[in-house]
């Protein structure tokens, strides 16, 4: 770095900081009629009061979904992009195996109680087994839902409603309160109403939907856990891998890669070291 450079960084730095020394002044000069804007943290997993999140192994939420209260996930279950699951009021089970898809939203029925005290009473919880496909965007709202069924992307199941085993919901159904789907069956539309008895091959294609996303959660586990070196490393490498000759052959071989990202990542290193100094 430059002694220009140097400057530069060390006076931003001051001129930040005098920033934010001034707006605590001025909080304080305003009073109670201050206003404070606070910054929000997500946190994938969430107490709230006594109620908190159980994982199984292996399970993976990702960075920006939240589970929050008193939520069971089995093992090798998911929760994707977006998706919240909310066991606020009541529990929420979810069996092993069983994919939450981006954007999708399963919480709690309050039943026909009001608030008492703040909280909600005899409410109903939501129970899901293993093997099921929760598509994107669908809402789940103190249903239950057995083994190995799919709920299509958008649909809607309300309160009290159940989903037998070998079942399919359809895209953007709403499936009524209390409302029971028998085995094996197909519905769809809104209100949800039957439309015909699944085929073998449409059974099966449920539990190849719930093994695949197992094994895709394993995949984003594996990048969403890396550290920032880890994840410099990879940038480098896929940068030097695509660089070609004229007649599409690689630049380097992986020996010759593995060097120079061990070269780069310690002048990263030193950068971090430097910037965190700087920041002290």
């Amino acid at each position: 770095m430059s002694v220009w450079s140097q400057i530069c960084q060390t006076t931003g730095n001051l001129l930040r900081k005098s920033g934010q020394a001034l707006d605590k002044v001025g909080e304080q000069f305003q009073g109670v009629y201050a206003y404070k804007e606070l910054l929000s943290r997500h946190h994938r997993m969430r107490a709230i009061l006594d109620k908190k999140p159980l994982l199984s192994s292996q399970v993976f939420v990702a960075p920006n979904a939240s589970v929050i209260g008193t939520v069971e996930l089995g093992p090798n279950s998911s929760v994707w992009y977006g998706a919240i699951v909310r066991g606020d009021v009541a529990s929420v089970s979810i069996g092993e195996n069983t994919n939450v898809q981006d954007r999708a939203c399963i919480h709690l029925s309050k039943g026909d109680s009001m608030f008492q005290g703040g909280l909600l009473n005899n409410c109903t919880e939501t129970v899901i087994g293993s093997r099921v496909s929760i598509g994107h965007g669908a809402i789940i709202h103190g249903a239950h839902i057995q083994d190995e069924c799919m709920v299509g992307m958008g649909a809607i199941l309300l309160e009290g409603c159940k989903i037998s085993k070998h079942a399919i919901v359809g895209s953007g159904a709403v499936v009524p309160r209390k409302a029971i789907i028998p085995t094996g069956e197909l519905w769809a539309g809104s209100p949800a109403r039957f439309v015909r008895k699944l085929l073998t091959e449409e059974i099966d294609a449920i539990l190849q939907s719930a093994e695949d996303y197992t094994n895709l959660a394993a995949a984003h586990a594996v990048e969403c856990s890396k550290s920032l070196e880890e994840i410099e490393s990879d940038k480098i490498a896929r940068k030097l891998r695509s660089e070609l000759t004229a007649d599409h052959a690689p630049t380097a071989t992986d020996e010759e890669i593995e060097a120079i990202v061990q070269e780069e990542l310690s002048l990263f290193r030193k950068q971090v070291e430097k910037y965190k100094q700087l920041t002290a």
